[in-house]
C-alpha cells in the first residue's frame, strides 16, 4: 500500500521586485498537486489563474505578500509566501566631473551614483565625443576644440528618471602678447627690462 503525504511546494517565482501600477504580472510555483489556492494581501489583484499552479497579478501603486497553499489528495500542504517589492523610478544624483578642460583633453570622466538594477544613457553636446562606459554610471569623454553639455538618464525596469546635465567649459590655450622693451641697446647695458 502506497501511502501519500501532504503536498510540499516549491517557493514562488515571478516578478519580484515589481513596478507599481503594472498588469498581467506572472508568479508560480512547480506543478505537481490537485489545486492551489492562491491569496494576496496588499495592493494587488489575481488576474487569472486562481486554482491552477500559475497566476498573473494586477498590481497598484504598492506591493503585497502573495501566498499560495497546493492541495493533493491528503489535503493542504504548508503555504508558501512571497513579498512583493516595487522598484522606484530612478531619481540621479548630480553628474560629478571635470570643468574647465583643456582642448583636445582626452579621457576625460563624468559620473553619477550608481544603483542596482539600474542602467544609464549618456549624451554630449558640443564639442566632446564619449570613447567609454556608455549604459553605465560613469563616462569618459574626449574633448575637441570647445566644450559642452554632458548629460544623463538613469532607467530601470520600471522607466526613466528625469535626465540630469553637466555644462562643461573649455579653458583656451594662452595668447601671448607681443615682448615689450627697449631695442637697440647699448653694449654692456644692465638690468634691461622686457615684458610681455
Amino acid at each position: 500500500v502506497a501511502v501519500s503525504t501532504l503536498a510540499v511546494t516549491s517557493p514562488i517565482t515571478g516578478g519580484n521586485p515589481s513596478c507599481a501600477n503594472t498588469n498581467g504580472i506572472s508568479y508560480s510555483v512547480t506543478a505537481g498537486g490537485l489545486s492551489y489556492s492562491w491569496t494576496v494581501t496588499g495592493g494587488g489583484t489575481i488576474a487569472s489563474g486562481q486554482g491552477t499552479n500559475a497566476i498573473t497579478m494586477n498590481w497598484g501603486a504598492t506591493g503585497g505578500i502573495i501566498s499560495c497553499t497546493e492541495f493533493n489528495q491528503c489535503g493542504a500542504g504548508s503555504t508558501v509566501k512571497d513579498t512583493v517589492t516595487f522598484l522606484n523610478i530612478p531619481i540621479s544624483t548630480t553628474i560629478n566631473g571635470i570643468t574647465p578642460v583643456c582642448p583636445n583633453q582626452i579621457g576625460t570622466t563624468y559620473s553619477v551614483t550608481p544603483h542596482a538594477s539600474s542602467t544609464y544613457s549618456w549624451t554630449v553636446a558640443g564639442g566632446g565625443t564619449i570613447i567609454g562606459g556608455q549604459n553605465t554610471n560613469l563616462i569618459a569623454v574626449s574633448w575637441g576644440a570647445s566644450g559642452g553639455v554632458v548629460t544623463c538618464t538613469e532607467s530601470n525596469m520600471c522607466g526613466s528618471g528625469t535626465p540630469v546635465s553637466f555644462t562643461v567649459v573649455l579653458n583656451s590655450l594662452p595668447v601671448t602678447s607681443a615682448i615689450s622693451g627697449p631695442s637697440p641697446v647699448c653694449a654692456n647695458a644692465t638690468n634691461t627690462t622686457y615684458s610681455v
